[in-house]
């Protein structure tokens, strides 16, 4: 299993400015770099759905690929 479907199982999220820290272990996490100040941070299935300060959201797939939601 790779470390993003990993992260999705395990489920939890740390947002820290403009990073989002995925864990999938207690002590173990990658942090996937947003580039923009994060508000909050959802898996939807295997999906990460990540809320922006400035309105917008972003639906990543893996660690670089995301569509813009509005």
């Amino acid at each position: 299993m790779d470390i993003w479907n990993e992260s999705a199982n395990y489920g939890v999220l740390k947002i820290d400015n403009s990073t989002v820290k995925l864990y999938r272990a207690t002590y173990t996490y990658e942090n996937l770099y947003v580039g923009r100040p994060v508000e909050r941070a959802v898996w939807m299935g295997n999906s990460l759905v990540v809320y922006l300060q400035d309105g917008t959201t972003r639906r990543y797939t893996d660690w670089s690929n995301y569509e813009t939601i509005y």
